[in-house]
């Protein structure tokens, strides 16, 4: 992958050994399928591109190079993407749903356990994250009962341990009265 020397943070003095990607042995780069989603559901996830990266990069790495993709300037503008932390990046699975977000940006994909030919999705944040390895993303809807469909979708970040505080938190977005009954189910879109 081509990438300006300043996003390397290479500097004067420093000692550069260049490899040919062609040198290079299969275990040491990935296959990477890139999508992207405005909204975090798995529904408008879009194809954007296949990339081959090295997989001692870091996720910042990635996040730089994902800055940098002609695919992904024609999507959000000349302006681009205002930071790194402006970018989360999670796992998609075979089955189309989104998986695990990758938090830790300075550990190296091998690290992160990004395999092969695996795909990636990419949001674009309004604000920058840092999201704690307890903090959940987590979508609530709310059930209409008379048109079986869900409603008023809205991500939220959730760092409790127990059933009472996901309704709690809830209770709290949907703006629901205490003496009014909360259920939770999980919803799998088919």
């Amino acid at each position: 992958m081509k990438q300006p020397l300043r996003k390397s943070n290479v500097t004067t003095g420093d000692l550069l050994i260049l490899k040919s990607e062609k040198d290079l042995a299969p275990d040491e780069k990935l296959r990477l399928s890139i999508h992207m989603t405005s909204t975090g559901l798995s529904e408008d996830s879009k194809f954007l591109e296949d990339i081959d990266v090295f997989r001692e990069f870091t996720l910042n790495d990635l996040k730089q190079i994902l800055m940098d993709l002609p695919t992904l300037t024609k999507l959000v503008g000349n302006d681009g993407v205002k930071s790194e932390a402006h970018m989360r990046i999670r796992e998609k699975t075979f089955s189309g749903f989104f998986g695990r977000i990758l938090r830790e940006n300075n550990k190296t994909l091998k690290q992160l356990n990004v395999k092969d030919h695996s795909s990636l999705v990419l949001q674009i944040l309004n604000e920058p994250e840092v999201l704690e390895a307890n903090t959940f993303v987590i979508f609530f809807a709310r059930r209409d009962i008379t048109t079986q469909t869900y409603v008023q979708t809205k991500e939220v970040k959730f760092s409790g341990t127990r059933i009472k505080d996901l309704k709690k938190t809830a209770r709290e977005v949907f703006e629901i009265a205490e003496e009014m009954q909360v259920e939770l189910a999980k919803h799998v879109p088919h």
